[in-house]
C-alpha cells in the first residue's frame, strides 16, 4: 500500500511517515490508496470509452 501510494502521488518519505494507517481522514495511508485506486479505475475507464469500448 505504502508503494502504491509513493508511486502514484510521489510524495516523499517524511510526508508519508505522518499518514496514519487508516480511512478515516485524508491523513489517512489508507485514504490516499484507495484513492489512487479509483482514480486509476476512472483513468482505464475513459481511456476504454475513448477507444469505443464499454465498461
Amino acid at each position: 500500500m505504502i508503494i502504491t501510494v509513493v508511486r502514484y502521488y510521489k510524495w516523499p518519505p517524511p510526508i508519508v511517515e505522518n499518514l496514519y494507517l487508516d480511512d478515516f481522514d485524508y491523513n489517512g495511508l489508507e485514504f490516499w490508496f484507495n484513492d489512487a485506486k479509483d482514480q486509476d479505475k476512472k483513468t482505464k475507464e475513459l481511456l476504454n470509452n475513448k477507444n469505443g469500448r464499454r465498461t
